[in-house]
This record gives structure tokens, C-alpha cells and sequence, in this order.
């Protein structure tokens, strides 16, 4: 194989996915660095598509059947269908960058799983069965976001805004891909997120931090920490169901959808690159749960 292909995934690699911080982003690094360099790149050596251009349909089904015979581990059995998805997204992804045209390949289906969300009880549950601002804070802001987690602990002062023309209050995040985006906020949990900052992180730093010193400091919460909370909560609320960060942005996504808004602003707020996955999971959950209301009404 030409040197083309190595040096466009390394250059992919390094401009775009390489400059990202954050332990979120870094992880997503790792896994596109993976799936292209242990999986892509391989596949094109053993079938001679020397660079981007060459990715026709035809290539593109070539793998998907590689990656499904056992690529991902090493040649020896099947690997399960999200991780082929995953691995061929990547592939995808980086022949986009790449100006390749998409062609009529699609990514491969995976079967759909029941989607089980956090209602807003439940979430109000959570926050009472927290004994600090702090922590009724994390789940009242996290519920009223659909933050990442790396995003929400990032927040920082200068975070808190007031849209000067709509009045409306905001967060300011930087999410996937360094892109900035404004997302509303209740102006009650403003007020509350923006007293609590006062007091708790006028240095300019993170806002949500441990609650005792370490080193003579308040260290930042860190993503496993955050999760940590979330659970504890979750327990202490006698919920059942596994919960965990990215639940509150499932179950953010979920009560737009059901409250009847429209698709490109739900995308846009939590800085989704298009609206095909909330159109194909999400409406689906909600119809989910419209049938279950039905049936609760009929009993």
C-alpha cells in the first residue's frame, strides 16, 4: 500500500482529533486512533485501496464484512454488532474529512435496545436525596442541560450568561470537536448554579469541586467522581434502574422530544453533529412511552 492512506489517517489523527483536550475528548481520541490504525489501515493494505478516493461502496461493504468475521479481535470470532458499527463510523468519519463522497453505503444496523430513561420523579427524587448544594446542584443542573459530563465539569464561571437580546439565561460549553454552543438554562437553577459559583469557585476555576481539601485545596471533580455521586444519589433515592451521567443527557433528549421540539434545535442544543441518531432512538422511546401511557389509561 501507498504511503497516501497511512499519511491521511495520521494527519486526520493529529489535526483534528489530537488537539482535543479533556479526558471525554481524549477518549474519543484513543478509540478513532484504534479503529483506524489497528482496523482501517490493515483492511486497505490486504485490499490494495491505496488511498481515501479509492473507498468506493464496494470497499465500504468489504469491510463491514472484515470487521464482522472477527478483525476486532484478532481474527478469531465475531464481534458484536455496535462494535462493527462503531469501527466502520470511524472509517466513515475520517473519509468525510477527507472529501470523500458517501456514496449509498450506510452504516451497519445494530439491533435497537429498549432505551430506559430517567423521569423527571426521579429526578427530583435524586435531588432531595441530596444532603449538599453541591450535589442537588449536579443533578439539577445535569437534568436541565443534557451536558457531557467532560462539558459539565468544565463549567466555570465565565460559563454563566445572560443572552443580552433574548434575556435568556445560558450556559456556554465547549463540547465535541472544540465547537461552542449556548444552552438554555432555567433562570431559578441559573440563580442557584450562579450563587453557588460565587462562593465556591471565584478563582475563575471549575466550579464543582470536593468537598474537602486535599493538599490544602479543593480539587476539581473528576469524571469517575462525578459518577460516584450520581449513583450514591440513585441509591439513596431507591431507584432501581442503573443510572449513571449520560442518563440525565438520555433523559434530557428524551422530555424535548416529548415535548414536542423540533429535532434541529434539540441537535443543536446538545451539540449533536446531525439529527439522525435522536430521530431513530429517542422518537422511538417516546412512542415507547406514549404506549405505555395508553395502556395505563385502558387498565
Amino acid at each position: 500500500m501507498s504511503d497516501k492512506m497511512h499519511t491521511a489517517v495520521d494527519e486526520y489523527l493529529d489535526e483534528v482529533l489530537g488537539k482535543s483536550g479533556g479526558n471525554e475528548r481524549h477518549k474519543t481520541y484513543t478509540a478513532y486512533k484504534d479503529s483506524l490504525r489497528g482496523k482501517w489501515l490493515p483492511f486497505c493494505e490486504a485490499n490494495g485501496v491505496n488511498e481515501p478516493g479509492h473507498a468506493t461502496d464496494k470497499v465500504m461493504a468489504r469491510f463491514e464484512g472484515y470487521l464482522r468475521q472477527g478483525a476486532g479481535r484478532g481474527g478469531h470470532g465475531q464481534v458484536s454488532p455496535h462494535s462493527v458499527r462503531s469501527r466502520y463510523r470511524a472509517a466513515r468519519t475520517f473519509l468525510n474529512w477527507c472529501e470523500v463522497p458517501r456514496g449509498k453505503a450506510k452504516l451497519p444496523k445494530v439491533p435497537k435496545r429498549r432505551m430506559v430513561v430517567l423521569t423527571r420523579q426521579e429526578i427530583d427524587a435524586m435531588e432531595r436525596a441530596a444532603d449538599t448544594e453541591r450535589d442537588k446542584l449536579i443533578v439539577r443542573v445535569l437534568a436541565d442541560s443534557g451536558l457531557r459530563a467532560a462539558e459539565f465539569l468544565s463549567l466555570t464561571q465565565e460559563s454563566l450568561r445572560v443572552n443580552p437580546r433574548t434575556r435568556q439565561t445560558e450556559l456556554w460549553v465547549t463540547g465535541k470537536g472544540d465547537k461552542d454552543r449556548e444552552v438554555p438554562l432555567p433562570a431559578k437553577v441559573f440563580e442557584r448554579l450562579r450563587r453557588y459559583a460565587q462562593a465556591h469557585a471565584a478563582d475563575g476555576g471549575p466550579i464543582f469541586r470536593s468537598l474537602r481539601r486535599r493538599n490544602g485545596k479543593f480539587e476539581p471533580l473528576t469524571v469517575s467522581g462525578l459518577g460516584q455521586i450520581v449513583r450514591f444519589l440513585a441509591s439513596e433515592a431507591k431507584i432501581s434502574k442503573r443510572v449513571h451521567v449520560h442518563g440525565f443527557r438520555h433523559a434530557y433528549i428524551t422530555f424535548l422530544v416529548e415535548q414536542d421540539v423540533d429535532l434541529v434545535t434539540i441537535r443543536d442544543v446538545v451539540g449533536h453533529v446531525d439529527i439522525s441518531l435522536i430521530a431513530e432512538v429517542y422518537t422511538h422511546t417516546t412512542a415507547q412511552n406514549r404506549f405505555a401511557k395508553v395502556a395505563a389509561a385502558l387498565a
